[in-house]
């Protein structure tokens, strides 16, 4: 059985390109080590920019985790499926929109959109077309897009003095 077995395999394609397909992948791996160069024809960041992507980043990951908790507790003081479904849109929404304003390639930018978003986010929710899409818990979610936009604007405020 053993010798069949081998005997397919050493007449079949994969039996007799197998070593070989191995050693030309190991030569190319082994040669293209000092081949391979990448250079960017950017400049880099300032250190203004690079402290503006971090804080930025941070910014985000704060927008984001706050409007999950705020809609996953408006969604537990209600049992209308009306709000559980726009509390869901809320967060699929927030969370794509600031991981966006977040990645612009150039830092202040992003700063720049993530606070736009939080004072339209503010906005819709509070005088908008937003501003009955939670029922009796509306309150906490003009709260908290209140407070993310007034913590996004300290953001920018501080990240654009000189």
């Amino acid at each position: 059985m053993q010798s069949t077995l081998q005997r397919l395999a050493d007449t079949s394609l994969i039996g007799r390109l197998g070593p070989r397909i191995a050693l030309a992948a190991l030569l190319v791996c082994l040669s293209s080590c000092s081949l391979l160069t990448i250079k960017s024809p950017e400049k880099p960041l300032s250190p203004r920019d690079i402290t503006a992507r971090i804080v930025e980043h941070e910014y985000s990951a704060h927008f984001i985790t706050a409007v999950d908790q705020t809609a996953d507790s408006i969604t537990a003081a209600t049992d209308d499926p009306a709000v559980h479904l726009n509390a869901l849109r809320w967060k699929l929404g927030a969370s794509g929109a600031s991981l966006q304003a977040a990645s612009q390639l150039v830092p202040m930018l992003s700063v720049m959109d993530s606070w736009a978003l939080a004072i339209q986010m503010r906005d819709f929710l509070s005088e908008g077309g937003g501003a009955t899409l939670f029922g009796t818990q509306q309150a906490q979610a003009v709260t908290l897009a209140a407070d993310l936009a007034r913590d996004a604007e300290s953001l920018a405020r501080r990240l654009t003095s000189p």
